[in-house]
């Protein structure tokens, strides 16, 4: 008898950690040829390539089409910041000196990762009257994803006067895997640059 108890506590316990949850793994999903999508979902991703989809449009890539949403650039408009003021150092705010403005345009997917940050910089001096020179304006990408292509620089501007201005714009295309190029933006960073060392950064695509 209790040989047979044993036996069935064990068949108990056995079944009991068969059944236990085990944690889920996420769903890799690869990207499909275009026709093997729905048209309408085919033409939402052209348009979330030319400019900004509502949240609902998103919400629904997110959800059923994540493999699309983790390859598609976000534009929607609080990824872009027309223009913040960084204020210098107090060893700065002098009537004539030196200082270097750096900013960075950070674009996500839809997804929320990030698609690629453009970090530019640009040294300016000026004296009591004006910003007398604006130089070194470099740009370096970095975190880049695979379906971003960086392509040449498409206007840099680098300008002195009453206040000085400074502007880096490049081209970078969105390549998804097996559709090939789906867009290109033109990214910048901007610059209105000021004497005492202060500055604005505005930056978009």
């Amino acid at each position: 008898m209790k040989k047979l108890v044993v036996g069935a506590l064990t068949a108990v316990v056995s079944s009991i950690v068969l059944a236990a949850p085990v944690d889920a793994q996420p769903v890799v999903r690869t990207i499909k040829p275009k026709d093997e999508y729905p048209i309408e979902i085919v033409h939402l991703v052209e348009k979330a390539a030319s400019g900004p989809l509502s949240n609902g449009e998103v919400n629904l890539l997110k959800k059923d089409y994540p493999e699309l949403a983790a390859v598609t650039p976000d534009y929607r408009a609080n990824n872009v910041k027309l223009a913040e003021t960084i204020a210098p150092a107090a060893s700065l705010r002098a009537a004539s000196g030196c200082a270097n403005a750096f900013g960075t345009h950070h674009s996500r997917t839809l997804l929320g990762d990030t698609f690629y940050r453009m970090n530019t910089s640009v040294r300016f001096c000026w004296n009591s009257d004006r910003v007398t020179s604006v130089t070194n304006l470099n740009t370096t990408f970095s975190d880049v994803s695979p379906n971003a292509e960086i392509g040449n620089v498409v206007e840099a501007i680098a300008r002195p006067g009453a206040n000085g201005f400074a502007r880096h714009k490049y081209l970078v295309k969105n390549v998804i895997p097996v559709w090939g190029q789906v867009n290109a933006k033109y990214p910048h960073n901007t610059f209105t640059l000021y004497r005492g060392g202060r500055y604005d950064h505005g930056h978009g695509e």
